[in-house]
């Protein structure tokens, strides 16, 4: 996976993520919609890779905790893998301002 690729994708993530208004309804008042949109939001994060360009950089290892907390299919991280993503975004534009 290239740069732009996962940047395009992390941005595509979170854009859905910011857009859904029910990521903060308590966890066990979950509707069934819910729960599966929870489970494929995890899914597309474990399906990230480091970015050839990242691996030298501090962002591998938020992408890395990103990825694996993902892969546990534990949806009570959500939450966490949201705040990853963030980190990430912000090391990306300033990773894209100094190409």
């Amino acid at each position: 996976m290239d740069t732009q690729e996962f940047t395009e994708n992390l941005q595509t993530w979170l854009e859905i993520y910011r857009d859904n208004d029910k990521v903060n309804i308590p966890y066990d008042d979950k509707t069934e919609d819910q729960v599966r949109w929870e489970n494929g939001m995890l899914r597309v994060c474990s399906a990230f890779r480091v970015p050839e360009a990242m691996e030298a950089t501090p962002a591998k290892e938020v992408i890395t905790t990103l990825i694996e907390k993902s892969k546990s299919g534990d949806r009570k991280v959500l939450g966490e893998v949201y705040e990853n993503a963030c980190l990430i975004e912000k090391f990306l534009k300033g990773f894209e301002s100094n190409s």
